[in-house]
């Protein structure tokens, strides 16, 4: 069953983020079997769990490898004590709670989460919240000059919230659903990126509603152009916040977007004045598949920014600015809801 399938999604989430970035199936499938044997050693040997590695260099674009902090954790009889991660040099702190998040409009079944899942700090796991923009690098407005990145603007469109659902097919065009962000999701415009899992659906949804048609050129000519166009600019950025060490060196500090179309399929899906989706098939990749047909029982706990970006490869394109960005603290699929079939619902109906 699905719930069987995976115990920790923020694990499933650093295994998927991991190809997206790139990195080989070797690396990919040696990370998952050292977390798993990590693990059994901590369950069954009473190890404490602690490992050391060297730093990761990672390519910032300006020829600087700055330098991978690694955090650590302490175990006793399987049980995670304490875990401390990346601390960048700039404020973690979300600046904003997600709009409508914890409202559950959707209401939770026993201690099941409902839609959409709840804004941190009303609660310290199963939430996301809206990092600042600033923890993500981006090209400066002189990058093909000096190859200089800096922090970013705020973000093009806030964050409404999140949803994660559980499902045996993966459902693309999501936004169409009318359980999406609680059912509220049709009240704003709005830009939906949905990851397609073989085992759910995570949904991040950000108010387009007061852009102004002409404050980016690179996402006006983003919306304008067609799937070979947008699959060449559109740029994933992850940044562990707090997590065991795998994770940091799976990831890296978090300089380097990748172009999510080089590494996974992408479709989009448009209604006009309603929502523009980004669906992300990481189903479709036979390496997320095998990790995550691995990934069954480890149980590890991580907060994760995402941020998505669309690539200036013009200079009036620069400085480059983050679309949208949001955290993930700590998710237990186990605690997510299952999403409603509507062909269930239209068979009622007739």
């Amino acid at each position: 069953g699905i719930k069987e399938l995976v115990k920790d999604v923020d694990f499933v989430v650093i295994a998927i983020i991991a190809i997206a970035v790139g990195i080989d199936w070797k690396l990919g499938m040696g990370f998952v079997m050292g977390v798993v044997f990590k693990d059994i050693k901590a369950r069954f040997l009473k190890g404490d769990g602690d490992d050391n590695d060297d730093d990761e260099d990672d390519d910032d674009g300006n020829g600087k490898k700055p330098k991978l902090k690694v955090g650590t954790s302490s175990r006793r009889g399987g049980r995670r004590l304490s875990d401390t991660g990346v601390v960048p040099d700039t404020p973690t702190t979300p600046t904003a709670t997600a709009e409508g998040v914890g409202d559950g409009e959707i209401k939770p079944e026993d201690d099941i989460l409902g839609s959409p899942l709840p804004t941190w700090p009303s609660s310290p796991v199963n939430c996301t919240s809206s990092p600042p923009a600033n923890l993500f690098r981006v090209r400066g407005p002189t990058y093909f000059k000096d190859k200089v990145k800096i922090p970013s603007q705020d973000a093009l469109f806030p964050l409404r919230g999140c949803d994660l659902w559980l499902t045996d097919n993966a459902m693309s065009d999501i936004a169409s659903h009318p359980d999406m962000l609680g059912g509220k999701l049709r009240a704003k415009e709005s830009l939906t990126v949905n990851f397609m899992m073989p085992w759910g659906n995570l949904v991040a949804y950000f108010d387009m509603s007061s852009y102004t048609p002409g404050s980016s050129k690179a996402w006006d000519r983003f919306l304008a152009g067609d799937q070979a166009y947008r699959d060449k600019r559109l740029k994933l950025l992850p940044v562990v916040v707090e997590g065991p060490w795998i994770a940091q060196r799976a990831i890296g500090p978090g300089n380097s977007p990748a172009v999510i179309g080089k590494a996974l399929p992408v479709q989009y899906h448009v209604k006009k004045g309603e929502y523009f989706e980004i669906d992300l098939v990481v189903m479709a990749s036979s390496v997320a598949r095998g990790i995550l047909s691995i990934v069954k029982s480890h149980t590890k706990s991580i907060t994760i920014d995402l941020a998505f970006i669309i690539e200036g490869s013009k200079e009036d394109e620069l400085p480059e600015r983050v679309l949208g960005a949001f955290r993930l603290h700590n998710l237990d699929p186990n605690k997510c809801p299952k999403l409603r079939k509507l062909e269930e619902e239209n068979e009622e109906e007739i």
